[in-house]
């Protein structure tokens, strides 16, 4: 986060957030309204990539006046946005007024793609952010919680830049643990380094998270108490949920964000389902033929970043969409569970599509981690790395199971390891199609 909590904009802006969490639904879409319109007529005004998209498909600034009119525009891949990079058309043409800040995707899905992110958003997200750590229990008085963040993705930053990150991170109470590459022993000793700090708030990537509950609870280590836990950055399965909450003895809140479009969407303290930050984004969730019926892709549009606009942009993941109205009364948008990346799908030659969601190895107790890898229509590869407690019965079961989702489509070959690499980004995928993507 560039602005320091005690940022007088992060303040000012966390305040009037309290309030509109509580608007009616009128209220939040008018709000929007009054942005999105403001957005177009500067991408329309400044930006080429969005200003020959519109006048491609015959439109002006004016026909986007609501969120309803998104649906004119047609959606941005982001093959189309890093074409629009390398080609100079995706920044304002004023993006130097905004103060931008330039950062770097994760490349989760292949490749890297600069971004530019002016101040204005940047602050907007700041006090979001704050927001969803009042949704965690902090309370007005507790902008800066002491907290330790684990991290997993290797830095390239400049020195000056990394001694920037480390004043931002003093400025803000923050520990950062980098977890790229690390071993059971570095996990034991972050954990020491916990006890002894006693953090107020623990973030961080799903997965680290997951291993340091999981090697702490191994090694009897049962006393770091944070008063929350909040995992990003990656989809959080239900069962390094239930093995996190159960190893600090609190229950997990889980952020969905992108480098792209950061704040998406955070569950509050019901745990029913992720609300949207309708202050900050406009989120549609689309049916495609390519994913399971019950899955949607996420589109967003950034109402807030005027140096490089994202307009009805596809993220490349999916969601559950969630029918009902959440019990904690706030009536921004809802979506029932964050299902991972649209990478995160494999297909059978005769057209079945699968899920990570169907696989659920880890019911096996033996089993710390696996993976799954289609080579081609006809054949998928899982890795798993079995503990001492697995033996040869757990061995043929896990067999049987994989045969009865897999073995009428696929050639199947089981491969145990001792360890699974994290992505370049630092994530751990528990599925990968080799073939061409969504």
């Amino acid at each position: 986060m560039l602005y320091a909590s005690r940022h007088r904009d992060v303040i000012n802006l966390y305040h009037q957030f309290l309030e509109s969490q509580w608007w009616t639904r009128h209220q939040l879409e008018d709000l929007q309204s009054q942005k999105l319109q403001s957005l177009v007529k500067h991408a329309y005004n400044n930006v080429p990539y969005y200003r020959e998209l519109m006048i491609e498909h015959g439109l002006r600034a004016a026909d986007i006046n609501c969120p309803g009119d998104l649906q004119k525009l047609p959606v941005t891949k982001k093959s189309s946005m890093k074409s629009a990079v390398r080609n100079g058309k995706a920044l304002a043409a004023d993006f130097n007024k905004h103060r931008s800040h330039v950062s770097y995707s994760s490349g989760s899905t292949g490749s890297s793609l600069r971004l530019h992110r002016g101040k204005e958003a940047q602050v907007i997200v700041a006090a979001l952010q704050h927001r969803f750590f009042n949704w965690a229990g902090f309370g007005l008085s507790e902008l800066l919680p002491r907290r330790a963040r684990l991290w997993g993705r290797p830095s390239y930053s400049s020195l000056a830049k990394e001694i920037m990150k480390k004043a931002r991170r003093f400025l803000n109470n923050t520990y950062e643990f980098n977890t790229h590459g690390w071993t059971e022993d570095d996990y034991l000793a972050c954990a020491t380094r916990l006890r002894q700090m006693e953090p107020d708030l623990i973030r961080g990537y799903a997965f680290a998270l997951y291993l340091l509950a999981k090697i702490s609870a191994q090694h009897g280590i049962t006393d770091i108490r944070p008063r929350a836990v909040i995992t990003t950055a990656q989809t959080l399965y239900s069962d390094w949920r239930e093995e996190i909450g159960r190893s600090f003895s609190r229950p997990v809140f889980d952020q969905y964000g992108g480098s792209e479009c950061h704040m998406v969407a955070c569950e509050c303290d019901t745990h029913e389902c992720y609300h949207v930050q309708d202050e900050h984004v406009i989120v549609e969730l689309l049916p495609s033929d390519e994913i399971p019926s019950n899955y949607r892709k996420i589109i967003v549009t950034d109402l807030d970043n005027y140096a490089q606009p994202f307009i009805r942009y596809e993220i490349e993941d999916l969601a559950e969409p969630f029918y009902g109205e959440c019990s904690c009364g706030r009536c921004l948008t809802t979506m029932k569970a964050i299902v991972g990346r649209s990478q995160d799908i494999i297909r059978s030659r005769d057209g079945r599509i699968f899920s990570v969601h169907i696989m659920n190895l880890r019911v096996f107790e033996g089993i710390e981690q696996f993976q799954v890898i289609q080579e081609s229509l006809d054949r998928i590869r899982v890795k798993i790395v079995a503990s001492d407690r697995f033996n040869s019965r757990d061995r043929m079961n896990v067999q049987k199971r994989l045969d009865s989702i897999f073995s009428d489509c696929f050639s199947l070959d089981v491969e145990y390891v001792k360890n699974i690499p994290p992505s370049k980004s630092g994530k751990a995928k528990i599925m990968i199609s080799n073939l061409n993507k969504i």
